[in-house]
């Protein structure tokens, strides 16, 4: 594909896309300042076993987009300890088949966690 077509390809793709993409990333920004505020100490994921129950484990990173499905169970992406509440929370963002394809991630323990 020569270079010229190359670009205006792209040019009209980030036209179409780029409304939607500023929304999944404010929507994350939002969902990650409201965990920060919560005070987060500890992470644990959960996945589903071989008879599709639960199982949480301990995480350094979380990742939103990354939703386990059954069709009788909301499954959250991630439990965190809120030292601020003193309790644990499950968080899942809206189901939305755009965040398969874009997942924003975290690392922890964080500086300003």
């Amino acid at each position: 594909m020569p270079e010229d077509d190359f670009e205006r390809m792209a040019e009209g793709d980030l036209a179409v896309n780029a409304t939607e993409m500023f929304r999944l990333g404010y929507a994350a920004w939002a969902a990650l300042a409201l965990i920060l505020q919560l005070e987060p100490d500890e992470f644990f994921g959960i996945a589903l076993d071989e008879d599709h129950e639960p199982l949480v484990t301990k995480i350094k990173e979380i990742a939103f987009g990354r939703q386990f499905h059954h069709p009788a169970k909301r499954i959250p992406e991630f439990i965190f300890h809120s030292k601020k509440l003193d309790s644990q929370i499950a968080f899942k963002m809206p189901w939305q088949e755009r965040w398969i394809h874009t997942m924003f991630r975290w690392s922890f323990p964080r500086k300003d966690c």
